[in-house]
């Protein structure tokens, strides 16, 4: 992890080894430093997908949700695979902004591409419950 954390910061820009780096990052516990590896990464090669989800959920777990939200919406962006988890995940990181809003949007958009994934409809349900009812 060392001799990664060394190509990092002498400016390495190779993807895989950058990804790698922040894998190593994660699992010890440097979920910080981990953010920061997959940040740049981002800059380096914005066409990852998968490097936007991580990054989106180290952020919402450090309290950065409008990083996350930012993050979630590039996967959107690329058309993914699973539209529902992506759609779910965005929807998470507005919740965590006090976007009620926007979060009720994404988990309708998340529960159209697959209308039996749980935690979406647990978290619409949520955000109905926590809304005021209108008389």
């Amino acid at each position: 992890m060392a001799q990664l954390e060394r190509y990092a910061k002498i400016g390495g820009r190779n993807p895989e080894t950058l990804k790698t780096l922040a894998r190593e990052l994660s699992a010890a516990g440097r979920k910080k430093d981990a953010a920061v590896v997959l940040d740049k990464l981002n800059q380096i090669y914005p066409m990852d997908p998968d490097a936007h989800k991580e990054l989106g959920d180290l952020w919402l777990a450090q309290g950065n949700a409008k990083g996350a939200a930012r993050e979630f919406g590039a996967v959107l962006a690329k058309n993914p695979l699973d539209p529902a988890q992506a759609h779910y995940d965005l929807a998470r990181a507005y919740l965590a902004e006090n976007e009620t809003e926007k979060a009720n949007d994404e988990c309708l958009s998340a529960l159209e591409a697959a209308p039996a994934f749980r935690p979406a409809q647990k978290l619409l349900l949520e955000l109905t419950n926590s809304q005021p009812s209108k008389k």
